[in-house]
């Protein structure tokens, strides 16, 4: 189990408790309209929390003013043994500059703790805000 803190957010473990706030961005249409799955129902949010609660490399981000789920960060490896991030942000939430926070908390994170010497990241070319944050998150950081 890992924690992750920054100025505003905490970066941690999913906790089936997290589900109402998980659920409003998973299942949400302009969430999944550039991702690789469609809007999610209850029974696979449910799902996926069961499954990434005791992975280290699936994290909420809990913004630590309201204790609330506000959205997930993560990485994995690739076939190659890439470390490649990703992540999913409540709309409602967007634009204030959490997920850029997250992703800089997460990249620090995985070239201090875990020793990785890569970060890579992928989107849609559509997805113009995600792409603006990958490149402010692996670039800068």
């Amino acid at each position: 189990m890992i924690t992750i803190e920054t100025s505003r957010l905490l970066l941690r473990n999913y906790r089936v408790t997290d589900f109402e706030d998980i659920i409003k961005y998973f299942s949400d249409e302009e969430v999944s309209k550039f991702e690789d799955f469609y809007p999610m129902s209850g029974e696979q949010v449910k799902n996926i929390i069961t499954e990434w609660q005791d992975m280290d490399n699936r994290l909420v981000a809990e913004l630590k003013s309201k204790q609330n789920v506000i959205g997930s960060i993560g990485y994995w490896i690739d076939d190659e043994g890439h470390y490649c991030m990703d992540y999913d942000f409540n709309p409602e939430y967007c634009g204030q500059g959490y997920a850029t926070e997250a992703g800089n908390a997460l990249v620090r994170y995985l070239f201090e703790s875990v020793g990785t010497s890569a970060i890579y990241g992928d989107c849609d070319v559509r997805n113009v805000s995600s792409w603006k944050l990958l490149r402010q998150s692996l670039i800068l950081s």
